[in-house]
């Protein structure tokens, strides 16, 4: 979200995206996307500042630059969400905004923990497969960088 210049980049960049395709936005919670803080702005009509009942209270936005957690909300929202699939991902998902992560935006939610020993050999073995190295070379190398990994073949 970094890249992402305002929000009228934004809805561009959600505009791109074909059926079937994925938009990925990643370590959402470091985007700095925030409620916008209101400010209140007193207006007098009067030239009696003293007296409060003439006072009015206006609400208004504070100008931010960037995106907005409205402008993302709406962006989403509008999005072809039938059509293609958002994935935000997260170091910290607890501090992320509930609006953000009510159901219908976020579907489902998935931990992706750290991979076991055994996993990351896998990985690695797979990654590599047909390469120059042999199959028995890989699992070695695998065995080598992950100490625990075991040959299940």
């Amino acid at each position: 979200m970094n890249e992402v210049k305002d929000e009228a980049h934004l809805r561009q960049l959600f505009r791109t995206p074909s059926a079937g395709d994925i938009l990925l936005i990643e370590n959402i919670d470091s985007a700095g996307i925030g409620r916008e803080q209101l400010v209140e702005v007193k207006s007098n009509d009067s030239n009696n500042e003293e007296d409060d009942d003439d006072q009015e209270i206006v609400a208004t936005k504070k100008k931010k630059q960037g995106v907005s957690l409205s402008g993302l909300l709406n962006t989403i929202d509008t999005a072809r969400n039938d059509e293609c699939i958002i994935i935000f991902t997260s170091n910290r998902p607890d501090t992320l905004d509930k609006a953000l992560v009510r159901p219908g935006r976020i579907d489902k939610k998935i931990l992706f923990a750290h991979a076991t020993q055994a996993v990351a050999g896998r990985i690695f073995t797979r990654m590599y497969q047909g390469s120059c190295a042999s199959s028995e070379e890989l699992e070695k190398l695998a065995a080598q960088l992950t100490p625990r990994f075991q040959n299940r073949g």
